[in-house]
C-alpha cells in the first residue's frame, strides 16, 4: 500500500507550483513538523535544480537559502502559481544567481 505522500507524488498535478508551495512554505520554518515528506520534496527539487542550472550560485549558499529564493520568487507572481515548479524554481535561482557576462 502507498502512503498518503507516495499517492500525492504521483497526481499528474503535483508538480505545479500551486500544489509544491506549502510545503516549500513548511520548509523554511525550523519548527515545522507538518507534512515532512512535502517540505522534503521541495528541498530535494531545488536541491536538483541548484546543480542543474545555469546560474552562478556561490558555494556558500544553503539549500534553506535556495528555498527562500524560490519562495520569494513564486509568491511574486500568483499569476504564475499553476506552472510548472521546476520552470519557476530555475527561473528563481537564475535571477537571484545570475552569471556575471
Amino acid at each position: 500500500m502507498l502512503s498518503g505522500g507516495s499517492v500525492r507524488a504521483l497526481d499528474a498535478n503535483y508538480n505545479t507550483a500551486n500544489t509544491l508551495m506549502p510545503g516549500c512554505r513548511l520548509a523554511l520554518i525550523p519548527t515545522a513538523s507538518n507534512d515532512p515528506f512535502d517540505q522534503g520534496f521541495c528541498m530535494g527539487l531545488v536541491y536538483g535544480i541548484i546543480f542543474n542550472s545555469d546560474a552562478c550560485i556561490p558555494t556558500s549558499v544553503t539549500r534553506a537559502q535556495a528555498v527562500r529564493a524560490v519562495v520569494q520568487y513564486i509568491d511574486a507572481q500568483p499569476a504564475r502559481i499553476h506552472e510548472s515548479f521546476a520552470k519557476l524554481a530555475d527561473a528563481a535561482i537564475t535571477a537571484t544567481w545570475p552569471c556575471k557576462p
